[in-house]
């Protein structure tokens, strides 16, 4: 078996996917009144930067068989931490940080 480690970033104007990626203005102005599934939010949203990297591994592994074989080379690739990036709706937090009604 082996495994290789890379980090992952998101290209400026990439669409917000949350299932491979982290809005990071949500983490410093948490919204306590939406509800937990509204993280949806910035679906389809275009990305300005990447604020933090992912990791992703990649493994190769050969099983063997009950009878001795060795089978086929399998491929998994996993996504062990998301990448957190910057969508556009944070100019709105940010004016509202400098006006003094933060949530944070």
């Amino acid at each position: 078996m082996s495994a290789e480690f890379e980090l992952v970033m998101e290209l400026p104007g990439a669409s917000f996917d949350p299932e491979e990626m982290d809005d990071f203005s949500r983490e410093r102005w948490r919204d306590t009144s939406q509800p937990a599934e509204e993280a949806k939010h910035g679906v389809g949203a275009e990305i300005l930067c990447t604020a933090a990297f992912g990791l992703k591994c990649t493994s190769e592994r050969r099983p063997i068989h009950d009878d001795g074989s060795v089978g086929a080379t399998v491929t998994e690739r996993r996504l062990l931490m998301k990448p957190r990036v910057i969508l556009p709706s944070i100019i709105e937090l940010l004016k509202r940080d400098e006006s003094g009604s933060s949530t944070a």
